[in-house]
């Protein structure tokens, strides 16, 4: 019913699409049941890997019918942006989007107004409706409090710069409830005096109290009634719900109930494969670019990550970065270091990676310590971002297994891992204690990790199997990714074990599970390096 390709290195469709040896995607196809139609998009970008130009083709023919360019300014701010759309000819595109962008000043991340050309049109994409003035304005912590284009007069945020309540005119609002820890549990909209609850519930949703839908591993569950049926999903590499699909009860046959095609920044296509079938859930279907709620009452039409509010006809965050101190290099607002067909932002904080933070010559060295523990060859950028350059390719002598899939564990994971600098013992800290936590329930949901890392650190009081004590420094910062991996997962434990004696110190009933487990990894990793392994806990 669906199916997905990426190339990378391979011989491109589209001449002005060249072969990427640097993990950036060139180019990426699909096809589903709905026409049988291939369509797909060759990708260019700059000298910074910020893509600059996604040409859409179908079938073999290079159509440019949902074409999105972009161009930059040295942070990273959209400074212009077209896009093609609304029908799937095999003729002349249609102009959609034709923007340009206004900052505050030439100093500035913010954004003041977007003007669509007279080549544009405003009742797709990007609606510039407010043709006096500038559209937005924002509050002293750089939160974006009115845009104009969407009738949107205040918004109000609480201490952790949340929207609390978002007003429209004199049409109507939309209200937030969180949890202590900023997760969204209610959603109030009142429209023209109707008011309506959503309310979200670990993964289960809730209209005025009436269950919608849940989420399973597969798609979603929906209730119709009291009647639960599954619909099942097909996602790309993304998260991006693209397809998804339901047992019609009355035929017993499969039915596609929707299609969701994307332009690299998020918005959807129009204008081709529209849904034809009531099997669906409307809230579920509000679920799609990275598999993120996109919140539309009121025309509001912003996708809720947890941490931010995204909006695509545009490529910004409405919110400042909540880490902005560890990417100085980017504007607070760009989403996915404007490279989003290789990266995502899981939650609005940060994309997802492996991230070196402190001077070039620590994070050349970390690096190295990095490139120690894996037979995938790695490469960092300016910024501190490490991914992997190409699969297999380094430390040929030995196969590290262990080491190479934590390694690409914590790259590919939606959780980010940053390692810093320290200067005396090794440590690693997960961003969010409570996530990181496994419980008799199962798994947390995971968090980030932050590791600090000093390279060197011979581990001195550490004591191997052979009775010598100490450790090659990049032994140490394996065990602290073991760590991360853990918070990533959501499988740290924090349970002490009473019998286990730490053979460091002698010492009986201090490690915790979690230590114990990442001391065994510490052990495989020594193993495939041929380093003498560590001596375990004992009874």
């Amino acid at each position: 019913m669906f199916a997905f390709k990426l190339n990378y290195n391979n011989d491109t469709s589209n001449p002005a699409v060249q072969k990427l040896y640097n993990r950036n995607i060139a180019e990426a196809f699909w096809k589903t049941a709905s026409d049988n139609a291939e369509r797909g998009y060759g990708y260019q970008y700059d000298n910074l890997n910020r893509l600059t130009n996604a040409m859409y083709a179908k079938n073999g023919l290079i159509t440019n019918a949902y074409n999105e360019n972009l161009s930059y300014d040295k942070n990273g701010n959209i400074v212009s942006l077209g896009r093609n759309g609304d029908t799937d000819p095999q003729m002349q595109p249609f102009v959609i989007d034709d923007l340009t962008y206004d900052y505050a000043d030439a100093n500035s991340n913010q954004l003041a107004k977007v003007t669509d050309s007279p080549a544009g049109n405003d009742n797709s994409g990007f609606k510039d409706l407010n043709k006096i003035g500038d559209d937005y304005a924002y509050d002293a912590n750089g939160n974006m409090i009115s845009d104009k284009n969407k009738n949107i007069t205040t918004i109000a945020y609480n201490h952790l710069n949340l929207p609390k309540k978002i007003t429209f005119g004199t049409t109507g609002s939309i209200e937030y409830i969180y949890n202590a820890a900023g997760q969204k549990l209610e959603k109030i909209v009142t429209d023209d005096g109707v008011v309506v609850n959503t309310t979200y519930l670990g993964g289960f949703q809730y209209k005025d109290n009436v269950l919608q839908f849940f989420p399973t591993a597969e798609g979603y569950v929906k209730n119709d009634a009291g009647v639960l049926s599954y619909v099942f999903q097909y996602k790309d590499h993304l998260g991006n719900i693209r397809l998804s699909y339901a047992k019609n009860p009355t035929t017993n046959v499969l039915e596609i109930i929707e299609e969701n095609n994307y332009y690299p920044f998020g918005l959807k296509h129009n204008g081709y494969n529209p849904p034809n079938t009531s099997l669906g859930n409307n809230d579920a279907q509000k679920y799609r670019y990275n598999g993120k709620e996109l919140q539309d009452e009121l025309g509001l039409n912003l996708y809720d990550y947890g941490a931010r509010n995204y909006d695509p006809a545009i490529g910004r965050w409405m919110n400042i970065d909540p880490l902005a101190e560890q990417m100085r290099r980017w504007s607070p607002y760009n989403y996915a270091f404007n490279n989003p067909m290789r990266f995502t932002d899981p939650d609005g904080m940060g994309p997802n990676d492996i991230i070196i933070w402190g001077s070039a010559s620590y994070k050349q060295t970390a690096l190295n310590d990095l490139q120690k523990l894996t037979n995938d060859k790695l490469t960092i950028s300016e910024d501190g971002k490490v991914t992997i350059e190409q699969k297999g390719g380094s430390n040929a002598d030995k196969t590290l297994s262990i080491g190479t899939d934590l390694i690409s564990s914590l790259i590919e994971s939606p959780k980010t891992t940053t390692v810093e600098q320290s200067w005396g013992d090794n440590g690693t800290k997960a961003d969010s204690g409570m996530d990181s936590l496994i419980t008799s329930k199962g798994p947390g949901p995971g968090t980030d990790s932050t590791v600090k890392y000093n390279p060197n650190g011979k581990g001195e009081t550490i004591v191997n199997a052979d009775g010598t004590k100490g450790r090659p420094a990049f032994i140490g910062l394996g065990h602290e990714l073991a760590h991360a991996k853990e918070n990533a997962t959501g499988t740290r434990s924090v349970k002490v074990n009473d019998t286990k004696i730490d053979p460091d110190d002698g010492t009986k009933g201090t490690l915790t599970e979690s230590e114990i487990q990442v001391r065994a990894v510490d052990s495989q990793i020594r193993k495939e390096q041929g380093v003498v392994e560590r001596k375990q806990p004992y009874n």
